[in-house]
C-alpha cells in the first residue's frame, strides 16, 4: 500500500505543469507545489521534526498547503489546528510540549 505522500508525489510527477491551486487569481502549478513542499519537509527533517506530530496553524493560503504537504513528505503526521492567541503563547512557553507548530501567514 502506498503512503500519502507517495500517492500525490505520484500525482505531482504526472500533471507537474496544471493548476493545482488557484487563490486570488494566481494559479500555482503541481511542480510549484512540490518544490516548495519539499523545501518544508527538507527544514523539516534537518530539525529533526521527520516523523513525528507537526501542527500547523494559519489560514486556508497556499503557505498553509505547502506545510501540509511538506510535514506529509517529511513522513511525520499532520495535525491541523485552530488557536487563539492566548493558547499559543502557552504552547510556545512550556519546555514539556511534544508538538512542532508551524505558523503561516495570513496572506501570500
Amino acid at each position: 500500500m502506498d503512503s500519502v505522500a507517495n500517492l500525490l508525489f505520484q500525482r505531482i510527477t504526472a500533471y507537474g505543469q496544471l493548476a493545482a491551486i488557484s487563490y486570488n487569481g494566481r494559479s500555482i502549478t503541481y511542480a510549484e507545489l512540490s518544490g516548495k513542499a519539499l523545501s518544508v519537509a527538507g527544514a523539516l527533517i534537518e530539525c529533526g521534526a521527520e516523523r513525528k506530530t507537526i501542527g500547523i496553524v494559519g489560514q486556508r493560503t497556499p503557505s498553509s498547503y505547502f506545510g501540509i504537504l511538506g510535514i506529509l513528505f517529511a513522513q511525520a503526521i499532520v495535525l491541523a489546528t485552530a488557536l487563539s492567541k492566548s493558547t499559543r503563547e502557552n504552547s510556545f512557553g512550556g519546555q514539556s510540549s511534544r508538538q512542532t507548530i508551524i505558523s503561516t501567514p495570513k496572506s501570500n
